[in-house]
């Protein structure tokens, strides 16, 4: 699961793990990964509610303001800390990349939440689109109780968010329980194809 959520080879992955396998954790720390060790740096969690989201991005600057990142990493200087809204600007160290004057190599990094469904159009922030997405358990009991709501679901995320992603180069890592047979995750798991 690791290797996948990681492996800049592949750009689009689905996890079908049941309760109790650590796969948020894991993908939080993808995230993290993520800025530190590849060139994209604007990236989104999505969940099936803003708020599950915006806790999930609080988790991973909270990963990225721990002592022991701090201690190897420095600490990121914030141009936009929201909790609770979780939509965040940062700066970090990468002191593994130097320029070419042997100086450690800073990156300015965004991440924001977003609910299943909610309007994602206006995500571009300084002409970029994001680069990488977790998509976390954004199916659910409610938005998957009927087709017509599978539907729904479907049409929002292969339409609005598909689109708003960035075209030039994309990460997206899709994880949940199984609900249905109708089920995106379902789809994603046995026909191969995001």
């Amino acid at each position: 699961t690791w290797e996948l959520m990681t492996n800049p080879r592949v750009e689009k992955s689905a996890h079908a793990l049941p309760r109790g396998h650590a796969k948020t954790t894991l993908a939080k720390l993808a995230a993290v990964h993520q800025y530190l060790f590849t060139d994209m740096r604007y990236g989104i969690y999505l969940s099936n509610t803003h708020g599950v989201a915006a806790e999930a991005c609080e988790d991973i600057i909270s990963y990225m303001t721990c002592p022991n990142f701090i201690a190897v990493f420095g600490a990121p200087e914030f141009e936009v800390e929201q909790h609770g809204k979780g939509f965040y600007k940062f700066w970090i160290t990468l002191p593994h990349k130097l320029d070419q004057y042997g100086n450690a190599v800073r990156k300015f990094c965004i991440l924001r939440a977003f609910g299943a469904g909610q309007q994602i159009r206006g995500t571009n922030i300084d002409n970029e689109r994001p680069e990488f997405a977790v998509c976390d358990d954004i199916e659910d009991d409610d938005n998957t109780a009927t087709k017509a709501l599978i539907e729904k679901l479907r049409i929002w995320f292969y339409g609005a968010f598909i689109k708003a992603m960035s075209q030039k180069r994309q990460k997206i890592i899709f994880l949940g329980n199984m609900l249905s047979a109708q089920s995106l995750l379902y789809h994603f798991t046995t026909k191969s194809n995001m």
